[in-house]
């Protein structure tokens, strides 16, 4: 019965073995795929919105529509690429059905998106270019309010071209 018992043993760890090594190979697998798809994005975002050329345009809730500044568009950039946040794929919050959207465009492209309000610290930002399609939820600055001044007529440090 030893003898057996041994072998019970050594089957349960190698297949413990196996499963660990598939997880970890899964798990790698996963976090690559997440941070190629966030530089495709990043890489979308630079294209659209950076250069003399790129030409960013916002609606916000109300209907208004507004060409931003180059200031006010570097500033909605920076908030897009999550420069002092925490960027995660899925948060625990109800949008709360303030949102702002817009088209950008620029000689090497162009793009679509959105950014939504949520019930939480959390912004939430999707783009679509070329047809595909990024989400993604930012802790970013003090959150929304600061996408709102950006994009307002007033703009972030100058107005913006109200349309």
């Amino acid at each position: 019965m030893r003898g057996k018992g041994r072998n019970v043993f050594y089957k349960v760890l190698i297949v413990s073995a196996f499963a660990l090594l598939i997880g970890s190979v899964a798990a790698i697998c996963w976090a690559l795929g997440t941070y190629f798809r966030y530089q495709q994005y990043l890489k979308k975002l630079n294209y659209t919105m950076s250069g003399d050329t790129a030409v960013v345009q916002v609606t916000d809730e109300a209907g208004t529509a507004c060409t931003l500044a180059p200031t006010n568009r570097y500033a909605l950039y920076s908030f897009l690429t999550d420069s002092t946040g925490k960027r995660v794929k899925r948060a625990d919050a109800a949008l709360t059905g303030r949102g702002i959207s817009f088209t950008t465009e620029s000689i090497l492209g162009s793009a679509s998106g959105t950014v939504s309000e949520t019930d939480s610290d959390y912004v939430k930002v999707t783009l679509s270019a070329d047809g595909k399609h990024w989400c993604y939820y930012f802790i970013n600055r003090a959150g929304y309010d600061y996408y709102v001044k950006a994009t307002a007529p007033e703009g972030w440090t100058e107005p913006n071209s109200v349309e």
